[in-house]
Order: structure tokens, then C-alpha cells, then sequence
């Protein structure tokens, strides 16, 4: 475990040992740019860009790429070595430049000029780093390797494109000309451009629904992206996604599933073809291998299960999917955790005909599985909330979860008590331990929990005030957003949001800058110091148009 000690940090750099200083350099670069915003190491860091060590160097770079403005200041030095022989020391350059994001963009003209004379993975590697950086003046250029003959760099260029937005929308039949690409990867790259091109794709239908079912997971996982992306335009296609329920593939039947569950009550007639899924026992062992592969994170289970595909689905489908209700209880016992994590999700999703289940749900409560324990205590807060409030015994029973050691059970307990009902407040002093929870996550989740008791809630304000101070960025942007949203109960605490004002963090403070549009004219006072952030490049837009919305004169 390192020490945040600077003087340890550099004693750690300065050793003889490559693999200590590769260690510190990836710790350092961990911290992120907060982490790294009081530390001020740039320049040491920046000294092992001609480390003996190739080694060394990759990992200065991607350290500087991680680091914020206190690495963006090398990013000359880092561009110095896209020249490099070494592939790997070029691509490392293209990941650190890209990391730097638009702080870099002035780089991205000689991003597209090393993509011309490299071998594929370099190729890929400068164009994604294009598209991190949202260089959007460049999309011309990255579109014309949509027609490379490398499949990776024809991905790259799609995965850039994702990135540049309206520009890029222009190239979306070239795009589309990739569904039918005969590698996996390209193909799941074209599909997820479209996922960020709102109703671009509502041309490319048929493509889409082909790619449902395709053999690999991700090319399908992608297909059902691209189609919820469309909302009602994808509607059209209901009913040659439902006969794609009656396909000799699991996996298919349960891509379709998902992909109906997205199109919502629209989808609702096809609720009882859905509901036959839940007895197919079909899993994608792909799923496992690629989680294992450490590549990707394990794919969801609903593209893996038909089973979970339909629970999920049936739970968006409003009335028709609810009717189910008792049949997906029955999986609550199911041998696989993930299936019976789903079970208790789409109960807690299926409003009063779930909640006749509450107390199958609240057996889960000594599941072995801590993933399944937390997701039944998220059901069991919405069927409170579908109940119109829980009864007190099942309220005492979710208050014993937030002495659980898992975080992942606390925040799930936490956040349910937010929809329980006014039984909650005879527990509020356990609740409000939550505050000062080791993990930022129960931290979070006991805001969130504050913020749906609605009037009630808004009187613990100044204890959501307090987290605004706290140590995690994360925290703090809940805090402010939450005080954002309190009304008149939020406006009470103006000047105690001041310093966030001047946070490290730029979402925090941006968070800051829109509470302050919502309490209009009662944060007038306080209208310098919303102007003193015109000088904030990322921020003087929307700080202008705050400081109009509180304006008094």
C-alpha cells in the first residue's frame, strides 16, 4: 500500500528497481486528477518519459494521461513519442493523449497523420484517441477509415465516431455498411455508434434486428443498444423481434426478449410469448469466458439467460408483463444467484402484483449471495413505495441491513428506506449514521435516500450540507445535486455551498452552478462569485447563464 506522502512518492520513483517505479507510476495515475491535484508530481512523472525502461515510459504515460491538468502539461513531451519504433511505446502515447481528452485536442491533426504510416493496432490506437478527445474537426478524417482493410481499424474508426457527435452523423450509412462485417468486433463498434445517434439508425432496422442473432454476445448485446436508442421508432419492428421468440437459439429468444422489454408497453401483447422464457434453462457460457478474460466485465445476465432476459423484459411491459408476476416469483428459488437476483429486481419493479410477493422477497435477506441480499432490498423498497408505505416490521427488517459488512447491501438498504413510508423516521438516527460510513457509496445512497422522502427529507438539508466537505468527489456531487432540488429548504444553504463553488472538481462544480440557476433571485448576493467562474473555460457558458437566471437587478 503506498503512502500519499509526496516525499514516499518520489523516494519510490528514484528507485534502482523498474518494477517498483512501474508500480508508483500506476498508483500515481490511479489517484486520478483529484488524487494527483495536491500532490503536484508532473514533472516527476514526467522525467520517465526517457526512462532506460520501455516499460517505465508506458506506464509514465498512461500515469500523465490519468493525472488531469497537472498531466496535460506534458502532453507535448508525450506527443514526442508517437514517433517512436516501438508500437507499443506509440500506442501508449495515442492511449495518454486520448486520456487527456479535449485538453489535448490540438493534438489530434497529428493523431490522423500517424494513423496513415502504422500497422493496424497503432492505426486504432490514434483514431480512438481522436475520439476521446471529441476533436470533431477531424471526423472527416476518421471516417475514411471506415474502408481500411484492417476489421480493428475500421472498429476504431466506428468507436471514434461514437464520440464526435453531430459531426459524425453525416458517415452513419457508411456505418452501416459495417453490420454485415464478417469480424465480431467491427460489427459490435458499428451497432454501438448507432446506440449514441439517437433515431440516426431508424434507416438501419433490419440490420439491427439481424444482429440479435448473431452467435457472439456482445454483437448482440450491442444490436438490443442500437434499437433502444430509436424509443418508439424502433416500435415498427415488434413483430419481427417477437418471432425471433420462437428461434431454435436461447440466446436468441433472450436478445429478443430484452430488445421488446426496451420498446416498454408498446411491446405488452407479446407478453405471454416472453413469460415462456422463464422456464428455459439455456446459458451463454461466452459470457463467463469473456468476464474471465478480465477484457471486459462479465456480460449482464439477461443477454446471457433467457430466463433473466424475460423477467427483465415482463417488468417493463406495465400491466400485461405484471400478470406474470407469479411465475417469475417461483424463480426467487432458482439454483442460479443471478437468476434469483433478477427474480427480486422485477418483482420490486412490478408495483402491487409484485409486492404480493414481499415476503418470499424478504427471505433473500439471508441469501448467501451478497448480490442477491442487496437487490432484495431494493425491491422491497419499491414495493413500499407501491404499497404506499411498508410495515413496520419489514421497515425494522431492511434497518438491520445497514449493519451488514457488505456496502453494497448498506447502500441498497439505504436507498430503500428512502420509499418506505413514514414508518422510516422512527429510524432515522441509524439512517443518518450512514453519513459517516467508511464507503462512499453508503454515503451516497443515504442522500439519495433523503431526497425521495420528499418534504419530510428536506429537513436533514443541513446534514446533506456537511457531505458537500466530504473527502470523495462523488459524494460531494451528490450533495450539491441533491440541494439543488430542495426548493426553498436548499436555498437556506447558499453560502454553505459557496466553497463548493470552487471545488477540484469540475462536475462538482458544475453541479454548483445549476443549484444556483434553481434557487434563482434568493442566490442574487452571491452573483460574484458565480462570475468569477466566466475565467473556467469548461464552465463560463453555463456560469453566464446562471449568473442571468439569479440576476436581481
Amino acid at each position: 500500500m503506498f503512502a500519499d506522502d509526496r516525499d514516499d512518492i518520489l523516494q519510490a520513483l528514484s528507485k534502482g528497481d523498474a518494477n517498483v517505479r512501474i508500480r508508483t507510476l500506476k498508483h500515481i495515475g490511479e489517484r486520478g486528477e483529484e488524487g494527483n491535484s495536491f500532490l503536484s508530481v508532473g514533472e516527476d512523472v514526467a522525467r520517465h518519459l526517457h526512462d532506460a525502461s520501455k516499460e517505465v515510459v508506458i506506464a509514465a504515460m498512461i500515469a500523465l494521461g490519468k493525472m488531469g491538468s497537472e498531466g496535460t502539461r506534458h502532453q507535448g513531451e508525450v506527443a514526442r513519442l508517437l514517433g517512436s519504433n516501438e508500437d507499443t511505446v506509440a500506442c501508449a502515447a495515442c492511449k495518454s493523449l486520448g486520456l487527456m481528452g479535449q485538453s489535448a485536442a490540438s493534438l489530434a491533426q497529428a493523431l490522423v497523420g500517424l494513423a496513415q504510416g502504422k500497422e493496424g493496432h497503432v492505426r486504432a490506437a490514434a483514431l480512438l484517441a481522436v475520439g476521446s478527445m471529441k476533436a470533431s474537426h477531424c471526423t472527416k478524417d476518421v471516417a475514411g477509415y471506415l474502408s481500411d482493410q484492417s476489421p480493428e481499424v475500421q472498429g476504431a474508426a466506428c468507436a471514434a465516431l461514437s464520440e464526435l457527435g453531430e459531426d459524425a452523423k453525416p458517415h452513419g450509412a457508411e456505418v452501416a455498411k459495417l453490420l454485415g462485417s464478417a469480424d465480431k468486433d467491427t460489427k459490435t463498434q458499428a451497432l454501438l455508434y448507432f446506440s449514441k445517434m439517437g433515431t440516426l439508425g431508424t434507416g438501419h432496422l433490419e440490420g439491427f434486428c439481424k444482429c440479435l442473432a448473431d452467435e457472439d454476445l456482445l454483437v448482440r448485446g450491442a444490436a438490443i443498444a442500437a434499437l433502444s436508442a430509436l424509443g418508439e421508432h424502433a416500435q415498427s419492428m415488434a413483430k419481427d423481434v417477437a418471432k425471433r421468440l420462437a428461434s431454435s437459439a436461447s440466446y436468441e429468444k433472450a436478445a429478443a426478449a430484452m430488445a421488446l422489454g426496451e420498446m416498454g408497453e408498446k411491446a405488452a401483447n407479446f407478453a405471454p410469448e416472453i413469460a415462456t422464457l422463464l422456464d428455459d434453462k439455456f446459458e451463454d457460457a461466452s459470457g463467463s469466458m469473456i468476464g474471465k478474460t478480465g477484457a471486459f466485465s462479465k456480460p449482464p445476465a439477461a443477454l446471457r439467460m433467457p430466463r433473466c432476459a424475460a423477467l427483465q423484459a415482463l417488468s417493463k411491459l406495465g400491466p400485461e408483463g405484471c400478470k406474470h408476476a407469479d411465475k417469475a416469483a417461483a424463480l426467487l428459488s432458482d439454483e442460479s444467484a443471478e437468476v434469483r437476483l433478477a427474480a427480486a429486481e422485477a418483482l420490486g419493479a412490478m408495483g402491487a402484483e409484485g409486492a404480493c410477493h414481499e415476503a418470499e422477497v424478504l427471505r433473500l435477506f439471508d441469501d448467501k449471495d451478497v448480490r442477491v441480499v442487496a437487490a432484495a432490498a431494493g425491491a422491497v423498497g419499491l414495493m413500499g413505495k407501491a404499497q404506499g408505505g411498508s410495515n413496520p416490521s419489514t421497515i425494522q427488517e431492511v434497518v438491520k441491513l445497514l449493519r451488514r459488512q457488505h456496502p453494497g447491501v448498506r447502500s441498497s438498504a439505504a436507498v430503500a428506506l428512502g420509499t418506505m413510508g413514514d414508518g422510516v423516521f422512527s429510524h432515522m438516527e441509524k439512517l443518518l449514521k450512514c453519513f459517516s460510513d467508511r464507503c462512499s457509496q453508503v454515503r451516497i445512497a443515504v442522500i439519495h435516500a433523503l431526497e425521495q422522502m420528499g418534504v419530510r427529507g428536506q429537513m436533514y438539508a443541513a446534514d446533506i450540507v456537511r457531505a458537500t466537505f466530504d473527502a470523495d468527489a462523488k459524494v460531494r456531487l451528490a450533495a450539491v445535486n441533491a440541494l439543488g432540488g430542495m426548493g426553498d429548504r436548499g436555498a437556506a444553504c447558499i453560502e454553505d455551498l459557496l466553497e463548493a463553488l470552487a471545488d477540484p472538481e469540475p462536475e462538482v462544480r458544475k453541479a454548483t452552478l445549476c443549484a444556483f440557476g434553481n434557487f434563482g433571485a434568493e442566490a442574487g448576493m452571491y452573483i460574484e462569485a458565480v462570475e468569477a467562474l466566466y475565467e473556467d473555460p469548461e464552465l463560463r457558458v453555463l456560469a453566464q447563464e446562471t449568473a442571468k437566471k439569479i440576476s436581481i437587478g
